[in-house]
């Protein structure tokens, strides 16, 4: 592929360049755009809580009826496959922590098991109110462990490539986003890019539920700077920390790729641990913080799925019951399981491709959406008039009990 050579410098640089398109600027803005939409359909627009809602400036009174639920059932499509791909790879991730700790081969009866353990432990910390304590201790675990790789990997290298890198990745930014091979015949990109693509695409609906709810009170410019700058920036940071460590193990020795051939994707890493101080702890210690981020990243996405798929979820009243966030949880752990016991990766990209072809679709709805919104944001912004409607209705009932 553009005449790079395996294990050569102009290798490294590439496959790190790539690293920060599929992690970092265009993935974000996937993310952003139907975020902010969503929360200003639903907030000033005063739109159900549904994605179909984002289309409201597009197609107006079209939504109301079957047309609005038939779109929402897209949405819940795209984003149940979405999720299985996603849960498929922390599944095969924690798979191949335990094989490097205990020998216990990744198979699909040891995936079946993660995936039940999994599925049981969010719905019992979604039911007892935990998650949020449990999600806050794994992004500072996960931010510990990138400083302990940071600190212990090859920390020259991987600034002195990531800098290069990025310099190689914003200079050929549109060539990088726009390249699929067909010219050369090279399959690469559909196999990763286009996966990427797809599962961002896939995941954007179900996020832009989850941070659009959570948006309330908040300036379009700073939704942008939480939802698309700084996760952007730390993105890289991430991705030059560990892709920097496991490319410079790469060039010296070779040995990630005799992995990857003969073990498969989810020992790589752990394959980076092993070769780094301290591996008997921080391996035990990143398998446990995965597991918690699988047991979080669950609930929040079956809350979302289920808000969808509930009646009277309002600003007031945000959460869906426990009953139909455990049954929309069951149904894709389940889904998951039997892709990857069957397809492995290839079944993991398999679910990203087939939820995120109509994804895009919606995205490119929601962009003109967007359009019209920036263009005239009063025209479409009832939420003033609507508050000015309840504070008179509640002045009229205060008169009343008064002459009571």
């Amino acid at each position: 592929m553009f005449g790079n050579y395996p294990n050569s410098p102009a290798a490294a640089i590439f496959a790190m360049s790539k690293m920060y398109l599929h992690w970092t600027i265009t993935p974000y803005a996937i993310y952003c755009v139907p975020i902010i939409v969503f929360a200003f359909t639903y907030y000033n627009m005063r739109k159900p809580y549904s994605l179909s809602s984002t289309l409201s400036p597009v197609l107006g009174k079209k939504l109301d009826g079957k047309s609005g639920q038939v779109i929402d059932a897209v949405c819940l499509y795209t984003l149940a496959l979405g999720m299985a791909a996603s849960m498929g790879t922390s599944t095969m991730s924690l798979a191949g922590g335990i094989k490097s700790l205990t020998g216990i081969e990744s198979t699909p009866v040891v995936w079946g098991i993660i995936t039940l353990v999994g599925t049981a432990i969010f719905i019992v910390s979604a039911s007892s109110g935990l998650t949020k304590g449990i999600r806050i201790l794994s992004i500072k675990a996960f931010y510990a462990v990138a400083l302990f790789l940071f600190i212990a990997g090859p920390t020259s290298y991987m600034l002195n490539l990531g800098t290069e890198s990025l310099g190689y990745y914003l200079t050929h930014f549109f060539e990088k986003s726009l390249f699929t091979g067909s010219a050369a015949g090279d399959q690469w990109p559909r196999w990763w890019t286009t996966f990427y693509w797809a599962n961002w695409f896939s995941w954007a609906a179900i996020t832009a539920l989850f941070l659009g709810r959570i948006a309330y009170g908040y300036t379009v410019k700073t939704v942008i700077l939480v939802n698309f700058i700084l996760p952007a920036i730390f993105g890289g940071i991430w991705m030059t920390i560990f892709s920097g460590t496991s490319i410079q193990m790469q060039m010296e020795g070779g040995a990630l790729a005799g992995v990857l051939n003969n073990s498969g994707p989810e020992l790589v890493l752990y394959a980076v641990f092993e070769a780094l101080p301290f591996a008997q702890i921080v391996i035990p210690f990143y398998l446990f913080i995965v597991f918690l981020s699988f047991v979080s990243g669950a609930d929040a996405n079956t809350a979302a799925m289920g808000g969808i798929s509930s009646t009277g979820i309002s600003p007031k009243s945000p959460e869906p019951g426990i009953l139909i966030k455990a049954t929309w949880g069951i149904t894709v752990s389940f889904v998951s399981w039997m892709m990857i016991s069957f397809a492995q990766i290839d079944g993991i990209k398999m679910l990203s491709n087939l939820g995120g072809v109509p994804a895009l679709i919606l995205e490119l709805g929601v962009l003109i959406a967007l359009f019209k919104i920036a263009k005239s944001p009063a025209k479409y912004d009832v939420s003033d008039q609507k508050e000015i409607v309840e504070d008179q209705d509640l002045i009229d009932v205060e008169k009343k009990s008064e002459v009571i």
